[in-house]
Formats: C-alpha cells, structure tokens, sequence
C-alpha cells in the first residue's frame, strides 16, 4: 500500500500528513521512500521526483535529522544539477533553511559557486542562490553576495557604466530582480552603497 501512494499525486499527500502529524509512521514510511530508490540510484532520484519529492521535502522540514550525513553529501555533491531542476531545488533549499549549523549551506555553495552566473538568471538557480543569501552561515552568505555582485560588475574597482549596463541586462528577467532584491535585504552597508551608485547614475547622466 505504501509503495502505491508513493506513486501518485492525488495519494502522495496522505503520506506527508501522516509524516507531519503522526511521529510513530515516520520511520516505516522514510524506509519505504529508500526503498524505492533503485539499484546503482540514489536519493538524488527520490529529489528530482514530481511526487516522492514532496514527501522527501517533509521530512526534511519535520525530521531533518533522519536524513543522514551520506544523504546529506549525495544530495548536496549533486546541487549544481539538483539547484536547476523544479523538483528537486525545493529540497535542497528547505535543507540549508533547516540546518543551523550552516554546514549544508556551505556544502552547496562550494557545489556550485561556478555556476552563480547562469543561475542569477535561471528560475530555479536565482531561487536557491536567495536561499543562500539567507543562511545561517555569515561567511556562506557573504561569499554568495560578492558573487552576485560580480555577476552584476559591482565591486569597488568595476566602472559605474559598464556596472550599469550589466544591471540593466540582469534586472530585466524577473530573475535577476528578485536575486537583487533579496541581496539589498542581506548584502553590506557598502555594497549596498555601490549598487544604489550605479542604480541612478543614469538619471545623473
């Protein structure tokens, strides 16, 4: 019975109430959702799933610790792929908002710092990118800022037109302006000196 409600919509939330509400189903159901992990796969798989996600999601926001270290490492090895996919970026974002000690957060930025540029822009990525901005760790959160920051040419030594250009380009995806809303909430007083510089210098042209 468990295996079907695993594999479908309609019944996958009957699951995640009984995790949320009713402690004593938790480990009958965690092992099922393993269990349906196949040979040479991982929990990856269970992630990036449209419906087993959901209930891997629940866990991780009523019982993080029952993912364990190995679970937590495999997921967040794979985060420059996972971050990108629809399914699968909601967990690793619940994951850094669940973990205070920071150190998903800086598994997954270490994953995927290469590839802050393009997912400054991309839907899922500018997702996971704010929820970075929001953890726990100071120094994760300060290390993505000045990252966005150059993904915008906005640093102390980039010439405020070409800075203008680039923000101009970014803040036209709906993408880019919701990573820049967020890094105004979380970024320095100096950062956020330099952005508001170059957001009107245009109108002092």
């Amino acid at each position: 019975m468990l295996a079907y409600l695993m594999q479908h919509m309609s019944t996958i939330h009957v699951l995640m109430a009984g995790v949320k509400y009713y402690e004593a189903t938790r480990s009958i159901i965690f092992d099922k959702l393993l269990a349906s992990i196949a040979n040479g796969e991982n929990i990856t798989v269970v992630a990036a799933c449209p419906i087993r996600t959901l209930l891997l999601r629940t866990f991780v926001e009523v019982d993080f610790d029952r993912l364990t270290s190995e679970h937590r490492a495999v997921l967040c090895d794979a985060a420059s792929t996972l971050s990108l996919n629809p399914y699968s970026s909601p967990v690793l974002q619940r994951m850094i908002a669940c973990d205070a000690t920071g150190n998903v957060a800086g598994c997954v930025y270490r994953a995927i710092q290469s590839e802050i540029p393009a997912m400054v822009r991309h839907s899922c990525g500018s997702f996971m990118l704010q929820s970075l901005m929001q953890s726990p760790s100071v120094e994760v959160r300060e290390a993505v800022i000045d990252a966005v920051m150059r993904c915008f040419n906005v640093d102390h030594n980039s010439d405020i037109s070409k800075s203008d250009e680039n923000m101009c380009e970014l803040l036209s995806y709906a993408e880019g302006s919701r990573v820049i809303q967020r890094l105004i909430a979380y970024a320095s007083d100096a950062q956020i000196e330099r952005l508001i510089e170059i957001l009107t210098s245009k109108s002092n042209d």
